[in-house]
């Protein structure tokens, strides 16, 4: 039987597993023969006694192993549903005016809003939105399939017919829970979701994570027209963030509104990872331990079939030129500054200091002010559509108009590209 010295053990081909090696003792100098097969033979026998894989239990393992948070999607294609609705501009319905209309759920496979005494409710795919007071329809509302139109609508009888009511504006205020929409042209859409690891697993270790979920579709039969995937993780260290759900738009003809909740979640399997000299090993032990979660977290959405764009479902504020002068253009030295005075309190002579009007056909300071007062008015600078002409709508258009980036602050909800969308408007009226 040949001799081998311990270096040649790495070369597993070289060796004959008829071989043994010879060990000395650098004490007492005495010799011990080793059969190879011991050295480098692994098989279910000895590999527990060779490697640190001994997790046997569940110990640490709850609910809590992951936290969850939903997340605020930034994607150019994605709009949010406003969370409360107002009014204002009812010559008539005094008492309509004092509502605030809440989001309050789904009904006739389409959002909902209610107030003290109102509502908001639209049935199937009906070409008009209600307005309740109690059971008895008050009038009905021009709008578009999603959810009522932002801006100037004309109020119809609730047979239909016109009305003397004019001027009615909605305004809207969205929070970071308020449900979205986006069109079936979207990429699958990631990040709504957000796991962090708190699983308590040690080095080499890694844990396979299955995610479980309930969803509901509004209408029922849409439910093929979305698609969610992403439900297993593979967690290496703790702290570990990941994306839990991703959403895939398939076949559309119509909106579907969905529901998606986080159940629970699973731990598959424990595996403990190792590499040495002698080759790689991954052993691994199946648990499929299920936890159910107490909080359960809810994504709300809305899936509209429209090409690249959400303008014919995103509510339209009406836009008012920033061309205060009115000389052809918009300009960062005269228009933005009359505008930037006028919203800080300056009228008269102090809002037209200092101000050339050679080329505009709009000078006077009663006319300026009576141009940005329409503007205002109307909420045609309300730039993140809370509902009001702000100082951070203003800092938004002087922003924007710098070249500057958007503050993360003060944006209602809404997406950057959909910011630069309502102000690019106003700069390109003339």
């Amino acid at each position: 039987m040949a001799i081998k010295k311990i270096s040649d053990l790495q070369q597993f081909s070289s060796v004959s597993t008829g071989d043994f090696a010879l060990v000395i003792n650098t004490g007492t100098r005495i010799p011990k023969k080793i059969a190879i097969s011991d050295l480098i033979r692994i098989d279910r026998d000895n590999i527990f006694s060779r490697y640190d894989f001994s997790r046997n239990s569940l110990s640490g393992f709850d609910q809590s192993s992951i936290s969850f948070e939903v997340k605020s999607v930034e994607n150019e294609f994605i709009y949010n549903i406003p969370e409360t609705i107002t009014f204002s501009g009812f010559s008539s319905s005094t008492s309509l005016l004092n509502q605030s209309f809440n989001l309050s759920g789904i009904k006739n496979d389409n959002f909902c809003w209610s107030g003290t005494d109102f509502s908001i409710q639209k049935s199937g795919e009906a070409s008009h939105w209600d307005i309740y007071s109690g059971s008895s329809v008050l009038f009905k509302l021009t709008g578009n399939t999603t959810y009522p139109q932002f801006g100037p609508v004309n109020p119809l009888t609730a047979n239909g017919d016109a009305t003397s009511e004019t001027g009615v504006i909605v305004k809207q205020t969205k929070t970071q829970n308020s449900p979205v929409f986006f069109s079936y042209y979207n990429p699958p859409i990631t990040g709504f979701l957000e796991s962090t690891s708190n699983l308590p697993i040690n080095n080499y270790e890694s844990a396979e994570i299955s995610y479980k979920y309930q969803a509901s579709f509004y209408p029922e039969a849409n439910s093929q027209d979305l698609t969610f995937s992403g439900v297993n993780d593979v967690v290496l260290t703790p702290d570990q963030k990941g994306s839990v759900i991703s959403v895939i738009p398939n076949n559309l003809s119509t909106q579907t509104i969905f529901e998606l909740t986080l159940s629970g979640f699973s731990v598959d399997g424990i595996s403990e990872y190792y590499s040495g000299y002698d080759g790689n090993y991954n052993f691994k032990q199946s648990l499929a331990a299920n936890f159910e979660l107490t909080n359960k977290p809810k994504i709300t959405g809305v899936l509209v079939n429209d090409s690249n764009t959400l303008s014919n479902y995103k509510p339209q504020p009406t836009y008012h030129s920033l061309d205060i002068n009115n000389d052809g253009f918009v300009s960062s030295s005269d228009d933005l500054i009359l505008l930037q005075r006028y919203f800080n309190g300056l009228t008269g002579a102090d809002l037209i200091s200092g101000i050339s009007f050679a080329s505009g056909t709009r000078s006077g300071a009663a006319e300026i002010e009576s141009f940005i007062q329409s503007g205002l008015d109307l909420n045609s600078y309300d730039i993140n559509e809370d509902g009001i002409v702000g100082e951070d709508d203003i800092n938004f258009i002087l922003n924007f108009a710098s070249g500057l980036l958007f503050s993360s602050s003060g944006r209602n909800g809404m997406k950057e590209a959909h910011l630069t969308y309502n102000i690019q408007k106003l700069f390109d009226i003339t």
